[in-house]
C-alpha cells in the first residue's frame, strides 16, 4: 500500500496537473488578451520545466583547510513546449510574434521605399526600427499546480520574463505529428507560494 493511499493526508503532485498564464498588465499581456490570446497560449501548452537556481561558490584556503562560501544566486531559464494550434483569430506562432513586437522589437521589414520624380529616395517606417527587447516591457508568468480535486495547491510567480530563444519547430512530409514550438524564457527571480486549504 503506498504512503499516499485514500486514508493518508499525503498526496503526490502529478506532472500533468499544471497550467501557465501571463499575469502582467503591460503591453504584452494587453496584446495576448486580444482575441482570447491568453486562452490560446494556455491551450497550446505541452511541457514546462519548473524554476531552478544555482548558487556560485568561492573557496578560501588557510593552511591545510579549505572553506567554501556561498556567492550569488542565479535563476536559470525555463523551457516551454507548445503545440502549434490556431483558433478562429490567429495561430500560436502569430501570438508569439505579437508578444515579441509588444516587447519593443520592430523588424526592418516594416518600411516603404518612395522615389520622387527627381530620383530622390526616402524610406518611411511604419514603426520605428528597433531590434532591442525593452526591459520595462517584460512580462510575468504564473505557474499553477493542482491536486487531484482540481484545486491549486501551490504556484510559482516568475518576474520580468522575456523570450531568450524561440524555435517554431520543423515541417516534414513524412510525419503527422503536431508542429511543436520551443521557448526558452529568462526571468530575474521567482517565488513559490503554498496555498493553504
Amino acid at each position: 500500500m503506498p504512503f499516499w493511499d485514500k486514508l493518508s493526508p499525503i498526496e503526490p503532485l502529478k506532472q500533468f496537473r499544471w497550467s501557465m498564464s501571463i499575469i502582467d498588465s503591460s503591453d504584452i499581456s494587453t496584446e495576448i488578451a486580444k482575441n482570447q490570446g491568453n486562452t490560446l497560449f494556455e491551450h497550446s501548452l505541452k511541457e514546462c520545466s519548473k524554476p531552478e537556481y544555482e548558487v556560485s561558490t568561492t573557496q578560501h584556503k588557510l593552511l591545510t583547510q579549505t572553506t567554501t562560501y556561498p556567492g550569488l544566486l542565479k535563476w536559470k531559464p525555463i523551457n516551454v513546449k507548445l503545440a502549434s494550434i490556431l483558433n478562429s483569430k490567429k495561430t500560436v506562432d502569430r501570438l508569439l510574434e505579437d508578444m515579441l513586437r509588444a516587447s519593443g522589437y520592430s523588424p526592418i521589414a516594416d518600411y516603404s521605399i518612395n522615389d520622387d520624380e527627381e530620383g530622390n529616395r526616402t524610406i518611411d517606417y511604419d514603426s520605428p526600427y528597433h531590434q532591442n527587447i525593452e526591459k520595462d516591457k517584460s512580462f510575468d508568468i504564473k505557474l499553477d499546480q493542482y491536486n487531484s480535486n482540481g484545486a491549486i495547491v501551490e504556484y510559482w510567480s516568475l518576474f520580468n520574463c522575456f523570450f531568450s530563444s524561440v524555435s517554431y519547430g520543423k515541417l516534414s512530409y513524412s510525419s503527422e505529428e503536431i508542429v511543436e514550438i520551443s521557448l526558452t524564457i529568462q526571468y530575474d527571480w521567482a517565488t513559490q507560494t503554498r496555498v493553504q486549504k
